[in-house]
This record gives C-alpha cells, sequence and structure tokens, in this order.
C-alpha cells in the first residue's frame, strides 16, 4: 500500500491524571517530551498540509515604546529563539541588559504573533511523490518528515535548517539592508521553486489574562 506523507499539525493533550507540567523534579519540557515518546501519545491530527506554525511571544506596543524611550539599550526581543519559559527572568537568546526588564517569570506574554504555512493538497502530494516515494518501512526520517523541503531548499540555496531559529530574522535579514529577506522570504522561495500553492496566515493575539510586569530581578 502506497505511503501517504504529509506535514501534519498535530495536537498533544496530556491527561489530568498524567499531568505533570508542575512537577518539580522534572525539567521544564518533560512533560510533554516524555508523553510524546510514550507507546500511545495523546496526540490528535488538527489538519494536513500545514508546513509551518509559528507562535512567537512579543510585547505590547506601550512595552515596547516605553524601552525605546527610557532603555539606553536596543530595545531587544522578548524571544529572540521563539522560546519562553516562565521560571526565568530573561528568555533565551536575551542580553544581559535586558535581565529583569523584559521579564517572563510567571508571566503570560501580552501578545502572541500566530503565523501558519500551509499548502493545497496537489502541492503536498507532488512534493510527497518527488521526495518521499523512496522512504523505507517505519518512521520517516526529518527530511522526509519536512516533505523533503530541505533539499528543495538547497535548490534556491537557503539553508533549511537555519530558519524560523532567530525571531529578528522572521520578516526582515536582520543582517542585509534589503527589506522583506527574512525566513518567511525564503520558505516562499523554496515553494514557488517547486511550484507549490500555498498561503501564509498572521495574526496577533493579545492574551487578556497577562498582568504584564515591565521590572522584576528575582
Amino acid at each position: 500500500m502506497k505511503k501517504r506523507w504529509r506535514a501534519r499539525l498535530m495536537e498533544f493533550m496530556q491527561p489530568s491524571e498524567q499531568m505533570s507540567l508542575y512537577d518539580p523534579i522534572t525539567n521544564s519540557y518533560e512533560w510533554f517530551t516524555v508523553g510524546l515518546t510514550s507507546p500511545a501519545p495523546p496526540t490528535r491530527v488538527l489538519a494536513d498540509n500545514i508546513l509551518t506554525l509559528l507562535i512567537l511571544p512579543n510585547l505590547s506596543k506601550a512595552d515596547e515604546d516605553n524601552r525605546a524611550s527610557k532603555q539606553s539599550v536596543q530595545a531587544a526581543m522578548l524571544s529572540p529563539y521563539y522560546v519562553y519559559d516562565s521560571t526565568l527572568t530573561l528568555n533565551p537568546g536575551g542580553t544581559g541588559s535586558d535581565t529583569g526588564v523584559i521579564n517572563p517569570k510567571n508571566q503570560l506574554p501580552p501578545i502572541l504573533t500566530v503565523t501558519m504555512v500551509a499548502i493545497d493538497e496537489r502541492s503536498a502530494e507532488r512534493l510527497a511523490d518527488k521526495y518521499c516515494q523512496g522512504a523505507a518501512q517505519g518512521s520517516p526520517t526529518q527530511s522526509q518528515a519536512a516533505m523533503g523541503l530541505d533539499i528543495a531548499a538547497s535548490k534556491v540555496g537557503v539553508n533549511y535548517s537555519n530558519l524560523f531559529t532567530d525571531a529578528a530574522r522572521l520578516e526582515d535579514d536582520t543582517n542585509t539592508s534589503q527589506p522583506g529577506d527574512g525566513d518567511l522570504y525564503d520558505l516562499e522561495r523554496i515553494l514557488t521553486n517547486e511550484g507549490c500553492t500555498y498561503r501564509v496566515f498572521t495574526s496577533n493575539v493579545s492574551i487578556r489574562g497577562a498582568k504584564w510586569s515591565r521590572v522584576q530581578t528575582k
């Protein structure tokens, strides 16, 4: 039977009786990594053909303006590496001058920038036929799971493994003077070169339960 390789958006929902998020013995990520590697992980498919889902915690516009007017340092991002850890006073990738100023500790982020890239079924089938049909029985490799996009990226000079690792490059590459040449642009170049039909969806979601405090050092 022909395998059907697809990029799928999955949901992980840990059963209440197994909740280990607040277990002091486990580290920050074990509550879901252990569940994902269990014989019967509590997951389900939400949608096919979702290549990318990015959730980027951001400061509010008021806090960004406050930093720009009162801080002598260049305003830094709340989550430079797309990581938000509410056990820390500074997320990974932040600089020492921002410790306690951009502060996630015990707080929800004020805004989430959500970006999703989807392709149509015909494009997904074409990518799978081109890059995944030689896969061995069993679990796909990382490149196969990515629908062969790492191979497709090399054709347009893009390092696929570097995409969406630095939030500052999401829309603009900070190392160049050309506007709009960030990671999303590179992903679009890959898809266009492969003849894929795709859509990019982006929205800012305000977290109403976020009672943001600007300064905290403990």
